[in-house]
């Protein structure tokens, strides 16, 4: 299908709060990312923002509202759209929409980015409670809509196992990446400024949040410089300075570049001077998600470091571009001071990546997937929600 052919099908994308600034990165990324691939699908689609605690800034929202006048403004934008189906990020978006959903009989897909974990009583800055409800109400949804996309096999198992829902119910789908805009890069590489010719480079790429582990990576590159490694740490990243970077996780200053290109156009062009291209995820909550990070890494047909958490040892096994530990700064520094010294870890990178990234990744074939599951939903009809 092309750009200018017009699908049948007329969806509402709903998320709560997207973002404040232009500068977006994480979940609202991926979801006007996805947004704008099916308008180049042809699907008629419409973004609504529910819990908004700001006028939207992105110009493809064209529906907002928060809490309290949600329960008469999301009727009036389903009589106004009349979709065929809801597609929901996150159960909070998702929980508004059920009862409407239900009764204009209109088939709910949520597609989740990540799952609760309750926090314990007696520790700092949790809230028990609030987090007990929260992750009630998160099952609740998931038993009460008819589809549900995750974004890992072990969300989906998750799912499965607190929510009771059949494993036919649930699809993994990892978030998209224009994988040819990396795998088929041919303008050459972009000089890093502080990047001599003969240096190694270990580059991260993406944002400074807890659950990305530049702490972690710090350690990661104290070890490695004490086992005898030398290199630059090229941290490329969505928001922040690098004296701010570099100070905050306490990255040696001498050996580490960070900046925040102007565009993310020029990334590929960037990843194509990396040597090692490094992600010291955590083992956190957060982590049981994959991030597009991933398809990008692959598809730029890099040696990858990386922790084995979540679906990662799924997905890069098999991968003999890639070089996987538990996250352990010292463990990590040994393999990558090891993947930077082996010859066969390139080859491998630069021909089974892109492969990988085109299966797993490919952003033209997921959106495909989820156009599957509306239609395969509009086909049977089926009202009997995803728990029952």
């Amino acid at each position: 299908m092309t750009t200018s052919e017009k699908h049948s099908l007329s969806v509402l994308m709903v998320a709560d709060c997207l973002a404040a600034s232009k500068i977006m990165k994480g979940s609202p990324t991926h979801i006007v990312k996805t947004y704008r691939a099916m308008q180049d699908q042809g699907i008629t689609i419409n973004l609504m923002q529910v819990d908004a605690r700001h006028t939207p800034v992105i110009k493809d929202v064209r529906y907002s509202c928060n809490i309290l006048d949600a329960f008469w403004k999301i009727p009036q934008v389903l009589r106004s759209v009349r979709p065929d189906v809801l597609h929901c990020h996150e159960h909070k978006a998702a929980l508004l929409l059920l009862p409407f959903a239900k009764t204009m009989d209109i088939p709910i897909v949520c597609e989740n980015h990540g799952l609760y974990s309750i926090s314990q009583f007696g520790v700092r800055g949790g809230k028990p409670f609030l987090s007990l409800l929260s992750g009630l109400c998160e099952m609740f949804v998931y038993r009460h809509v008819n589809h549900i996309i995750a974004q890992a096999e072990t969300m989906k198992l998750r799912i499965m196992r607190d929510a009771g829902v059949e494993g036919n119910c649930i699809s993994v789908i990892y978030p998209g990446v224009k994988t040819e805009e990396f795998s088929n890069f041919k303008n050459g590489a972009i000089p890093v400024p502080g990047v001599a010719p003969a240096d190694k480079v270990i580059m991260y790429i993406g944002s400074t949040a807890p659950y990305q582990g530049l702490d972690l990576l710090a350690q990661v590159q104290k070890h490695f410089q004490a086992l005898g490694g030398t290199a630059k740490f090229v941290l490329i990243l969505s928001v922040g300075t690098a004296t701010e970077t570099i100070k905050k996780f306490h990255f040696d200053e001498a050996a580490t570049i960070a900046f925040a290109p102007q565009s993310n156009a020029v990334i590929p062009a960037y990843a194509q001077k990396a040597d090692i291209l490094i992600h010291a995820r955590p083992d956190m909550p957060d982590n049981i998600n994959v991030q597009s990070k991933l398809g990008l890494y692959l598809a730029a047909g890099k040696p990858i470091v990386t922790t084995n958490i979540g679906d990662y040892p799924h997905i890069l096994g098999q991968y003999e571009g890639c070089m996987m530990c538990s996250p352990d700064a010292s463990t990590m520094a040994s393999i990558l001071l090891k993947a930077l010294n082996d010859s066969k870890i390139p080859k491998a990178a630069a021909t089974q990546g892109p492969l990988l990234a085109q299966k797993y990744f490919d952003a033209k074939k997921n959106i495909k997937k989820i156009i599957d599951i509306y239609e395969n939903m509009l086909k049977s009809r089926r009202k009997v929600p995803a728990g029952a």
